[in-house]
């Protein structure tokens, strides 16, 4: 399992990617990065609905933010539902940090809702 562990701006970790899947932390679906192709790391929900903006921080930790202007992108498909991925472990916290002009934390516990 490659995966990267996703923050809230206070540190907190509340979901994890492995490959172009997005999970929360007790591993139910939370969405996909379908565009990963051209350089975004946009999330979407098994519904097509944006998520948020996975912003790295190093090699295996990002922040997980909703950018509150963000352009519709057209309906992305939909994945083959998912198989349990199993639990990541604990990653520990980050610092927190100011959220950035424009975005808002994603509370990943609401997200969950969207499953298959």
């Amino acid at each position: 399992m490659d995966v990267c562990y996703l923050y809230d701006s206070a540190g907190t970790w509340i979901a994890f990617q492995d490959g172009d899947l997005v999970f929360d932390r007790g591993g139910a679906f939370l969405g996909w990065t379908p565009w990963t192709g051209d350089g975004t790391t946009d999330v979407v929900t098994a519904a097509g609905d944006y998520l948020g903006t996975i912003v790295p921080v190093d090699s295996d930790r990002a922040r997980l933010y909703a950018l509150s202007r963000h352009p519709y992108r057209g309906y992305p498909g939909r994945p083959e539902e998912p198989s349990y991925p199993g639990y990541p472990g604990h990653p520990g916290r980050l610092p927190p940090v100011p959220l950035p002009a424009g975005t808002r934390d994603i509370n990943a516990l609401a997200a969950s809702a969207h499953h298959f």
